[in-house]
């Protein structure tokens, strides 16, 4: 009855050997047993000796009978012992119970707690597993990048152009509040291409002195406005803005690719996600970047994009089947949307652009002579003072100058 009664000890102290609240309980069970053993012992030790070892010698007794009187005995006896018995051997059952319900509730306890810890090293295993999976996407689309740009393959010169450009002037520019550019560099339909022109010169405005070593150049001119027109689109996180300073002196081939491979590499550079497409489907079949591949990527990449600007200064400066060649590609790119994609030639007017632009909108700087001249005149005014003060010039000399300058500045 006893046996029936003990729980799992070897299972239970071993899976709770370092749980003390369980010892505590397991030792309630352990005190009833001692319990038991001290009453049986004092019952056997108090009642046989005086009922049957005091009253007769087992030597004279038969085995037989001894027996028989031990069992009368006890039989006698027991019903006397059997209410403690009984007792002892319910507390048994009941801290049995207890032991049970407890080894019950620390297994739920310590299951959810190893659930609760499965679930912080799943978490942990997918955060650092992320941020592995990010760094190696990360590592893998640079290296894309670097592939697609190298096969590309720009000339990598425009920004060195556009900072000298832009450096010819430090402030708000006047053209940035015309009405044409403004509906140019919004998202509506109107002026998706404008044509910004003047005549040589128009705008570069030249200090000179015979005898005074001072010569400063200002470039005020349509340069200038484009430099302008890209600062302020890259203050935008909305649109993209790309951009092409054409020079005579750059000794090229084909102006026309080179543009586009130009564009290309622009707009990747705001679109990264790109690489791999262009890799995949021109640089990893062999295929070179020849101009009617390039104009596919550069409709593909301006598609991808919501809002891009187009700009391609000094057209004119390209021989007359290059500024064909460069107005036909570029005018037949479409964007993601009406208005997303828009384009801007700044030029002077001479027939092959004029024969193609005539019916496009147009920002003349012929027609913004007193914007230029204003322009003009709040940079050259702390000029003139500072020679002033400088050489000590005769007044008439210093005014004269100035009005030369800004004579001069109209070309």
């Amino acid at each position: 009855m006893i046996g029936e009664a003990m729980p799992r000890f070897d299972k239970f102290s071993t899976a709770f050997a370092e749980d003390p609240d369980f010892q505590q309980i397991l030792g309630l069970f352990y005190a009833d047993i001692l319990e038991f053993h001290r009453r049986a012992y004092k019952f056997f030790r108090r009642r046989c000796r005086s009922l049957f070892f005091e009253s007769a010698s087992l030597y004279l007794i038969p085995l037989t009978k001894a027996v028989v009187a031990w069992t009368i005995i006890f039989e006698s006896l027991w019903r006397t012992f059997k209410s403690r018995f009984d007792t002892i051997l319910e507390s048994l059952m009941r801290h049995r119970d207890l032991i049970d319900r407890e080894a019950a509730a620390i297994d739920i306890t310590q299951g959810k707690e190893w659930r609760a810890q499965q679930m912080r090293d799943i978490r942990q295993w997918r955060a650092e597993r992320a941020e592995y999976i990010d760094k190696l996407e990360k590592d893998l689309l640079a290296t894309q990048l670097r592939e697609a740009v190298a096969w590309l393959g720009a000339r990598d010169d425009q920004d060195n152009e556009f900072s000298r450009v832009s450096d010819a002037c430090s402030s708000k520019h006047w053209a940035l509040e015309d009405p044409k550019l403004l509906s140019w560099l919004d998202q509506s339909r109107y002026n998706s291409v404008l044509w910004l022109n003047g005549k040589p010169g128009a705008g570069k405005p030249t200090m000179g002195c015979d005898n005074v070593v001072l010569v400063l150049t200002q470039h005020l001119g349509k340069s200038v406005i484009c430099s302008k027109i890209i600062e302020h689109l890259h203050s935008s996180d909305a649109t993209k803005i790309i951009y092409y300073f054409c020079r005579h002196n750059r000794e090229t081939q084909y102006p026309a690719t080179d543009i586009l491979k130009e564009f290309a590499t622009q707009l990747l550079a705001a679109n990264r996600e790109l690489a791999p497409y262009i890799l995949d489907t021109f640089a990893n079949n062999g295929l070179k970047p020849a101009k009617r591949h390039l104009t596919v990527i550069v409709e593909r990449l301006i598609a991808a994009l919501p809002s891009v600007r187009m700009i391609v200064d000094g057209l004119d400066e390209l021989s007359s089947n290059a500024q064909e060649e460069v107005m036909k590609d570029l005018l037949k790119l479409k964007g993601s949307s009406v208005g997303a994609y828009k384009l801007l030639f700044s030029s002077q007017c001479i027939p092959t652009i004029t024969k193609k632009l005539r019916d496009k909108p147009q920002l003349r700087l012929e027609d913004c002579s007193e914007s230029i001249d204003a322009t003009i005149a709040i940079f050259v005014k702390p000029k003139m003072d500072d020679l002033r003060q400088r050489f000590d010039l005769d007044p008439s000399i210093v005014d004269g100058l100035e009005s030369k300058i800004l004579q001069k500045a109209q070309g």
